[in-house]
């Protein structure tokens, strides 16, 4: 629990009873990598993310920092620039071939 005051943006300075207020928090943390939740599976409880290598995937162990409702940050096992599978990836297996799918 934290304790947080905020300013509502009201222009006539009235709340009432009942009304329900919408807080967002924000927090820099500078440059992390992150990844969809979608991209991230479990095989035997650990965390593994496929990653696209000439035209195969690639299984890759990763470690995770932060989360949020969307996504995670990875800490360990991912490089910057890597190709990322984040479609199609429950039952893909390591090097497998894999065709990317263009969107129109």
């Amino acid at each position: 629990m934290v304790m947080v005051k905020a300013q509502v943006n009201n222009p006539q300075n009235r709340l009432y009873d009942g009304m329900n207020v919408k807080v967002q928090l924000q927090r820099s943390l500078g440059r992390q990598l992150v990844i969809p939740k979608e991209a991230l599976v479990l095989r035997t409880n650990k965390k593994v993310v496929f990653t696209l290598k000439n035209g195969f995937a690639q299984w890759v162990y990763v470690e995770t920092g932060l989360e949020n409702s969307t996504g995670y940050v990875v800490t360990e096992g991912l490089a910057a620039g890597d190709s990322v599978i984040y479609e199609g990836n429950v039952n893909l297996a390591h090097e497998a071939p894999v065709k990317l799918k263009v969107s129109d």
